[in-house]
């Protein structure tokens, strides 16, 4: 697994992983990142109204 760090100190090739070829990863945050973070928003607020509805 490779550390996590900013995208300037990531080296690709640090622990013989190599990327997904034809998904670069800020590619991937650009196209996915809004929608992850709505449904990780709308999971935090469920969890917060069902620990108050019990």
């Amino acid at each position: 697994m490779a550390t996590v760090g900013t995208q300037s100190d990531f080296d690709p090739h640090q622990d013989e992983v190599e990327p997904t070829p034809h998904v670069p990863l800020d590619t991937w945050v650009e196209r996915h990142g809004t929608t992850v973070g709505l449904l990780v928003g709308i999971a935090a607020v469920i969890a917060t109204l069902l620990r108050y509805v019990d």
